[in-house]
């Protein structure tokens, strides 16, 4: 007996594309960074989530790191400057385009 599933693939998203989008809602709020009393925290992302965004969601991702860039603690600078490293090394990688 075979047992069915409640989800197909196509329709559910990574969670890196819900975390990277910039609409308004529960699950976009830590696209980010997180809000902790009046603090930002720059949340680290890895290689493995950065390989699942879109080249636009990583432009976009990176625009905002670095606007965000001078208002960040010495800590959150060394995160984000981490982040923009590896989002650079995302975007440098050959597109798998048919040939």
């Amino acid at each position: 007996m075979r047992r069915k599933c409640k989800h197909s693939f196509s329709s559910l998203r990574s969670q890196a594309m819900r975390l990277a989008s910039f609409g308004s809602g529960p699950s976009q709020k830590a696209a980010v960074f997180a809000v902790e009393t009046k603090e930002t925290n720059m949340r680290a992302y890895s290689l493995n989530e950065l390989f699942r965004l879109t080249r636009t969601e990583l432009l976009a991702l990176h625009a905002k790191i670095a606007a965000l860039f001078p208002m960040l603690s010495e800590f959150d600078r060394a995160v984000a400057r981490e982040n923009l490293r590896l989002i650079r090394r995302v975007l440098a990688r050959p597109s798998c385009a048919p040939s």
